[in-house]
């Protein structure tokens, strides 16, 4: 697993962090979270050309965690 931290501003005025997971596909992951009970905030989006992409969901607690797909080779 892989990730990092990006600083998000959605809940208020109030600083949040965003953890995004490296996943090999967003479209399993996403499958499976809301198998789990999980909430697709944003679905898949590409990043530019670049062929990777990102997503956010939101677990069954209420914590928002971003999915990253790096690009096939």
């Amino acid at each position: 697993m892989s990730g990092t931290w990006v600083p998000e501003r959605s809940r208020g005025n109030d600083a949040a962090m965003l953890t995004n997971i490296m996943v090999d596909s967003i479209d399993e992951a996403q499958r499976k979270i809301v198998a789990a009970g999980g909430r697709i905030l944003t679905p898949y989006t590409p990043i530019g050309t670049s062929r990777s992409g990102f997503a956010i969901f939101e677990d069954p607690a209420g914590n928002r965690v971003g999915l990253y797909e790096e690009p096939t080779k």
